[in-house]
């Protein structure tokens, strides 16, 4: 019977020791994942702050300027700019290939090699609420701040 309780007792603190084990492995594994898909989908720039000081975002052309965020961890940069031609302005999108990845609070953006330019990578810290993403990048002294809402 004293045989019998021993192999009870230490079946028991075994079979506690892996659900202990498996819970803690379940509760931190998601947060990229989490942050993955709650980036995939298309998002326009509402504010940009260079250097602590608000630039005015165009209406109609600058302000439309953006990201789509795809599942395949692909990305488009949708940068509209105003050209001037004589007396004529035109607004221009230079639409912007490349992948991205995500490492705890660091998005990282790897543009493809366009039109005989270099590829080139980024990284932004980022803070993402719902439909509201931010990404924070600093260079040297240069910092810019922007805000984007997911349409």
């Amino acid at each position: 019977m004293e045989k019998s309780f021993k192999n009870t007792f230490v079946t028991a603190v075994l079979l506690s020791l892996f659900f202990i084990s498996c819970n803690s492995d379940d509760d931190g594994g998601n947060n990229n994942e989490n942050e993955t898909s709650g980036l995939v989908g298309t998002w326009k720039i509402t504010e940009r702050i260079e250097d602590g000081e608000t630039i005015a975002l165009i209406p109609g052309c600058e302000a439309e300027s953006g990201y789509v965020f795809q599942s395949d961890n692909r990305y488009i940069e949708n940068d509209f700019v105003t050209v001037n031609l004589g007396n004529d302005t035109r607004c221009d999108d230079d639409g912007i290939p490349g992948s991205w990845t995500i490492s705890d609070n660091i998005l990282t953006l790897n543009y493809d090699a366009v039109d005989g330019e270099p590829a080139f990578l980024l990284e932004f810290e980022f803070e993402l609420t719902g439909d509201t993403l931010v990404l924070n990048y600093t260079e040297g002294n240069f910092t810019e701040r922007s805000t984007y809402t997911r349409i």
